[in-house]
């Protein structure tokens, strides 16, 4: 099953933290456009476990709370 929905939870803690998305994307060590493309599930990108894991380590949530 493929998902084409953006990350809305996800979306909304950074908000919350006030974190950017150059800064999320310096967590899991990746360019601001691919931590985009990810965020929002462009052409197919996801973000893989271990990225999902360190960003909710950081963030002090669950992987489930990206939804």
């Amino acid at each position: 099953m493929e998902y084409d929905r953006p990350y809305y939870g996800l979306i909304k803690v950074l908000k919350e933290h006030k974190i950017n998305q150059e800064n999320a994307a310096k967590i899991i060590n990746v360019s601001r456009n691919t931590f985009n493309q990810k965020l929002n599930r462009n052409a197919g990108r996801d973000f893989k476990l271990s990225e999902a894991k360190k960003l909710a380590q950081s963030l002090n949530i669950t992987t489930s709370d990206f939804f």
